[in-house]
């Protein structure tokens, strides 16, 4: 397996092209340039459970659009190693988890406030030494992708720069690990250490020393709490991402396929109450999402989950769900008829004649929105 991440493609030596790549004139790049901090609106703040700050931001329209270019003609391109298991089709949070399947041990870090510790002049580098293209667009880039010199969090391609900053020393610490017998992951800001096989050395102060030490060079620190820094050991249930790992099948936590059930129990009783059909729709969706996690997570229990979901559409009111189907005269846009349509489409599981009435009355509202 390489450690190594690759970009195959010819460098990008001016603005002229760069700006030609990203589908803008010169002149409204240099613009962009110019003014992209005032381009970012906080969208959310969020304290989190350690009492840190979570800050995510928006990009407006042009900016979002040149980045979405960015990243599908400048860092979709670059091949990433299998360690990294975040950003990329068919890598996910569970597919990291079960690379260390059945595993006695695992080390776990994380690092604290990743993506707006990420500073501009780190990704100024990485678009120069590892991307090689010019001073001047890689300057160009990091002042595009950050906000008040940091990554900012919420865009378009700050996931694909938090994939690629530790490029130039993540593939010798990788290295090291597979030498002595150890495998790692990373799927974001958590790095997971576990055995490759019976033949291993488990050195936690040269693992830590060598792993921190990449974090001091791109100016981030790890997360020394107990939950974030510890050991797990397979006489306890390991538990990656909520998934636990310590046995031939991935499976979820318990606590997981607990709370999913009782959330299922409080929908069965807001049906049997009839309560209102957007409340009803809104904990559907939800609750379909999370059955959903169960099944890629490896739970048995999601089949019947699912048909208790299903089934319980059935006992919604009928007089009740038509009425709310009929709010799609009410919709301005093609985008709220869109989020309408997918609200109200599992009312569409009830029986036919809903159904019918559901696509005649989004029919309508779509023909009346294009001759509007």
């Amino acid at each position: 397996m390489t450690h190594w991440f690759e970009y195959k493609q010819n460098p990008i030596a001016s603005l002229s092209t760069l700006a030609t790549s990203v589908g803008l004139k010169e002149t409204a790049l240099r613009k962009l340039i110019l003014n992209s901090d005032s381009h970012y609106k906080l969208a959310l703040r969020k304290i989190k459970k350690d009492g840190t700050v979570r800050e995510v931001f928006k990009a407006s329209e042009q900016l979002s659009y040149v980045l979405k270019m960015i990243k599908s003609r400048i860092l979709d391109k670059v091949e990433i190693p299998k360690y990294i298991t975040a950003g990329r089709k068919g890598r996910d949070y569970v597919q990291n988890a079960s690379h260390h399947l059945n595993t006695e041990v695992v080390v776990a870090d994380d690092i604290k406030q990743f993506f707006p510790s990420i500073r501009q002049s780190h990704i100024n580098n990485l678009f120069q030494y590892f991307f090689k293209f010019s001073p001047e667009v890689s300057n160009a880039l990091s002042h595009l992708c950050t906000k008040d010199g940091y990554l900012v969090q919420g865009s378009p391609i700050s996931g694909d720069i938090a994939n690629l900053i530790f490029y130039d020393c993540e593939p010798e610490l990788v290295g090291w690990l597979e030498s002595v017998g150890l495998r790692y992951t990373r799927y974001y800001d958590d790095i997971h250490i576990s055995p490759l096989h019976e033949n291993y050395t488990l050195d936690l102060t040269e693992i830590r020393r060598r792993l921190y030490g990449m974090f001091g060079k791109k100016g981030v620190e790890p997360h020394r709490s107990n939950q974030k820094s510890r050991v797990m050991y397979g006489n306890n249930r390991i538990d990656i991402h909520d998934v636990t790992v310590n046995s031939k099948k991935t499976s979820p936590a318990k606590k997981r396929v607990s709370a999913t059930r009782a959330q299922l129990h409080q929908f069965t009783l807001l049906v049997s109450a009839d309560g209102s059909v957007k409340n009803i729709l809104e904990e559907y969706r939800s609750l379909a999402g999370k059955i959903q996690t169960l099944k890629a997570q490896g739970s048995p229990k999601y089949h019947k989950m699912q048909r208790e979901l299903i089934g319980e559409l059935h006992n919604i009111n009928k007089v009740s769900a038509k009425r709310f189907t009929r709010r799609a005269r009410k919709v301005k846009t093609r985008k709220e008829l869109g989020n309408f349509a997918a609200l109200i489409s599992p009312l569409k599981k009830i029986d036919a004649r809903l159904s019918a009435v559901i696509k005649a009355e989004l029919n309508t509202a779509k023909n009346r929105l294009k001759n509007s």
